[in-house]
């Protein structure tokens, strides 16, 4: 290849690559909160999805949390209990991705009386709903720039709840809904 070819390949090279741009963490950032937080149903999916192939189909969950591009879930230990292990999965390298990492064990989650008491099963919550939750919860808290910052799952009381953090740069709002995904109405509880 002549050295006149070599010149226009890199410069014909160097021109794509500046027509296709980098983005900035901070636009990447934005572009997720534009639509809504990142927070949705095929992120919960495929996580769940993960932990089963690591676990067996008889998983049973303390929580489900969402952020960006990340799920943290504290599982009961397999054929134990009183034991809890978190296992973490991420999408995207920005956000800490690269799939199922874990367990780390969960020290403090009582005896085993206690601990039965926040426990629930995956197949009891509207994970495949999680896009309409969030959709609603930012619909609900209504605060201009909001998002989705975090999707929880757990089980505090008689029932297990989502709940969702609504945030914008002012202020943020907690959003609950039943496991099904039906939203809580004040005073529902």
């Amino acid at each position: 290849m002549s050295g006149r070819r070599r010149i226009l390949l890199v410069v014909g090279a160097a021109v794509l690559l500046a027509a296709c741009g980098g983005t900035s963490r901070t636009d990447f950032d934005e572009e997720i909160q534009s639509r809504g937080g990142g927070l949705g149903s095929t992120l919960a999916i495929e996580a769940l999805d993960a932990l089963e192939a690591e676990l067996g189909d008889d998983i049973v969950l303390r929580s489900f949390t969402m952020t960006n591009g990340q799920v943290s879930m504290e599982v009961r230990v397999p054929g134990t209990t009183d034991q809890v292990d978190t296992y973490r999965y991420g999408t995207s390298g920005l956000y800490g991705g690269g799939g199922l990492s874990g367990p780390t064990p969960v020290a403090g989650v009582g005896g085993a009386q206690a601990l039965r008491r926040t426990l629930f099963r995956p197949a009891r919550v509207a994970f495949d709903d999680f896009d309409q939750v969030v959709d609603s919860a930012i619909e609900t808290a209504d605060l201009q720039g909001g998002y989705a910052q975090t999707l929880r799952v757990d089980r505090s009381t008689d029932r297990t709840m989502i709940s969702v953090n609504v945030t914008s740069p002012r202020e943020s709002v907690q959003v609950p809904f039943r496991a099904d995904g039906t939203p809580v109405r004040t005073g529902d509880g």
